[in-house]
């Protein structure tokens, strides 16, 4: 009897639950254990909600590219039941072809954009859905024109559209050179265009186009048009 007594003196405390009620437990955790085997029963039953975390490139207000390039979008995805997932632009899904690449498995969902031009700009959506629910992720894209490359003692041509009525007055600038003088601008009904002739390093930086009409009296622009130029060794690049 002394050697039982001991025995349960020293025999272990359980708590908590490990798939049944412990005998001596009270009738608080007896119901938290009930709650606890209802809970992994309704997610047994129910599945996860879906899931989509955008890969930490994509996370900001707008991802820019270079025209001619491949972007990738890539994302995180989960669920249970497997959800589906898609990616989308302009309320159209992607599809595989040419112009993109996609792959979904039950984690990731990637989507290569090849050799994106002005049209690729955007948004990006990317749905995650199953019984449980549906989670969508966006990214904005903005693709930027392609470098163009010019060598130094070259001609440098810019042209941009005109619009608006009355006919604005056009104005070409540069900081810390004067243009009329530096090259030459021809102004149409519809077009405007400048020309420097040998370019140099001095000649880079940023060109401005500024209209101006009666009916831009509170804002004093119409449109602005930007033309960057850098210069690397013998070689000037145009942005």
């Amino acid at each position: 009897a002394c050697r039982e007594q001991i025995w349960h003196e020293r025999a272990p405390h359980l708590s908590g639950c490990y798939g049944s009620t412990p005998v001596h437990a009270t009738r608080s955790s007896r119901k938290a254990c009930r709650i606890q085997h209802h809970k992994r029963r309704h997610d047994r039953v129910m599945g996860a909600p879906p899931r989509a975390e955008l890969d930490s490139k994509l996370i900001g207000e707008t991802v820019t590219i270079r025209a001619g390039s491949d972007l990738v979008l890539d994302a995180a995805v989960g669920g249970k039941p497997e959800p589906k997932v898609f990616w989308s632009k302009a309320d159209k899904e992607l599809e595989p072809g040419d112009k993109y690449s996609l792959t979904y498995t039950s984690t990731r969902a990637m989507a290569i954009i090849k050799s994106c031009d002005r049209n690729d700009t955007g948004k990006y959506i990317l749905t995650v859905k199953n019984a449980s629910g549906t989670k969508t992720a966006a990214v904005l894209v903005k693709v930027l024109g392609k470098n163009r490359m010019i060598l130094a003692g070259s001609t440098l041509h810019l042209t941009a559209t005109i619009l608006g009525r009355p006919l604005p007055v056009i104005t070409w600038r540069k900081t810390g050179i004067d243009l009329q003088s530096r090259g030459f601008i021809d102004t149409t009904e519809n077009t405007t265009a400048l020309t420097v002739e040998k370019v140099h390093r001095y000649d880079a930086g940023k060109y401005t186009i500024e209209a101006e009409n009666p009916s831009a009296r509170l804002d004093l622009y119409l449109k602005q048009l930007y033309a960057k130029i850098h210069s690397v060794s013998n070689h000037i690049f145009i942005f």
